[in-house]
């Protein structure tokens, strides 16, 4: 296994949340240590120690979004961890959020939305949202 953990996902063509509150799905997978793996919404973190999560949200032009995202771990919500998208079809929809999170032992986190929603791209190969963790200490 390596010295540090990490892991990338992605979400191609089509991104959705079919429970309020639920968690966001991102099902595709890039390069990742084996300690680190998702669940349909949930992300799973075996090894202990200091991680920086970043997550990226690229939304249609076409789509609109009204939502809040927040980072749960183990269930409790993160300050400094809300993400609010208020987004009207036509416009651009960029939207980011980063966090340092120490965890002690065996944890699992969630990006956590207010809403329930589907939004889709043109095209299904467009990559809506992308989460890199990576341990750093």
């Amino acid at each position: 296994m390596p010295d540090r953990s990490y892991a990338f996902f992605y979400q191609n063509g089509t991104l959705h949340i079919s429970g309020l509150y639920g968690g966001l799905p991102i099902e595709g997978e890039g390069p990742r240590t084996e300690d680190i793996f998702p669940d349909y919404g949930i992300f799973h973190i075996l090894r202990p120690g200091v991680y920086w999560l970043n997550f990226d949200l690229n939304l249609p032009h076409a789509s609109a979004l009204r939502t809040r995202f927040t980072l749960q771990l183990n269930g409790t919500d993160l300050p400094g961890t809300f993400l609010r998208i208020e987004k009207e079809a036509g416009e651009p929809g960029f939207y980011a959020m980063q966090a340092l999170i120490r965890l002690e032992s065996a944890s699992s986190f969630r990006l956590s939305s207010s809403n329930t929603f589907t939004v889709s791209s043109a095209d299904p190969d467009d990559t809506l949202a992308t989460l890199i963790i990576h341990q750093v200490e």
